[in-house]
């Protein structure tokens, strides 16, 4: 009989281990989708104002080679916006046109408010 002692504690703790089935009235957990891989990131509501279509561009692998202290690198939907800036063209990534605007340029000093002056 004391032979059996340590098979039947076995088989306890085991049982204990299980997983319970779900019942109906649990949950199914959901899938969560992947974040989105982007190689720009982009911040802010607008460029030069709120609301324009550009919008300030932050450091990442694709861009870390243009960003500097004495330029704003930013990112237009298309040509037209950003040849507005004034700026230099310097890639197209994802669909996305990204400028250089030195520090200094009317659209770099352009105020949120939409007249002269440094930015807020």
């Amino acid at each position: 009989m004391n032979a059996f002692i340590p098979a039947l504690l076995c088989i306890g703790l085991l049982s204990a281990c299980q997983r319970e089935e779900p019942t109906a009235t649990d949950e199914t957990p959901k899938a969560v989708p992947p974040a989105p891989t982007s190689s720009l990131v982009l911040f802010g509501n607008g460029y030069p104002t709120d609301g324009a279509p550009c919008r300030r561009v932050g450091e990442s692998e694709a861009t870390s080679q243009w960003l500097d202290h004495t330029a704003d690198l930013v990112g237009c939907p298309d040509a037209a916006s950003a040849s507005a800036l004034g700026g230099k063209v310097v890639a197209t990534i994802e669909g996305m046109t990204v400028v250089s605007v030195p520090h200094g340029s009317p659209a770099a000093t352009q105020a949120a408010d939409g007249t002269s002056g440094p930015k807020p």
